[in-house]
């Protein structure tokens, strides 16, 4: 790949006590990179920007979310102490695009970073998997409305088709068509298959 990936500027601090030979690595592998102090006054800068920064306390984690919060376009990679499920879920919840241990090969540190450039993630098949079980479902093409989610609520209660109408001041047939097209909008067949899956979405607790 000759050119540079998205003419995007990184900066780095931090990894594993050597920041030269990640800077060699990616300036090699034909990605600008530069060593910053301050990473939010970089960050702040003018084009499109990420930091590849080394992570090792919880107060490195709460600057990734300063560094988002001062620009949500800005492209985070960070190089953990570890590679366990939990380390890479607080890295991602904390606003990180990708994140790799500080003690993986250079080759794989800097191909993280490539594909984060591009908008990608490369995790462990494991990592990915349990974070795809943990986290619910969410609407796609059609976010229910409030009434929808109650109708929904009180199949999950037991309450029956004529309680509810009763309770939303329409008729039994006017419920079930209304409901028919719910089920068409959020893709399900039946009232079971539509309380599994706003359950799934959260929307039941």
């Amino acid at each position: 790949m000759s050119e540079r990936a998205l003419d995007m500027k990184v900066a780095i601090k931090g990894h594993n006590g050597d920041q030269q030979a990640l800077l060699e690595a990616l300036n090699e592998a034909d990605i600008a990179a530069e060593v910053a102090d301050d990473l939010r006054v970089w960050a702040n800068g003018s084009g499109p920007r990420a930091v590849v920064m080394a992570v090792d306390t919880a107060d490195e984690m709460e600057a990734i979310i300063d560094l988002r919060d001062s620009n949500w376009d800005l492209v985070v990679v960070t190089l953990t102490r570890d590679d366990s499920q939990a380390t890479y879920r607080s890295a991602l919840r904390a606003g990180a695009t990708a994140s790799a241990p500080a003690d993986a090969p250079m080759d794989h540190i800097v191909e993280v970073v490539r594909e984060a450039l591009h908008g990608r993630s490369i995790l462990p098949a494991d990592v990915a998997r349990r974070l795809a079980l943990d986290a619910p479902d969410q609407p796609s093409d059609y976010a229910p409305r409030l009434d929808e989610i109650g109708w929904i609520q009180a199949m999950a209660s037991g309450d029956t088709m004529a309680e509810i109408a009763e309770s939303a001041g329409v008729t039994k047939s006017e419920l079930s068509k209304r409901l028919n097209e719910l089920y068409r909008r959020i893709g399900v067949e039946n009232r079971t298959e539509a309380i599994i899956k706003f359950a799934r979405w959260g929307l039941l607790d």
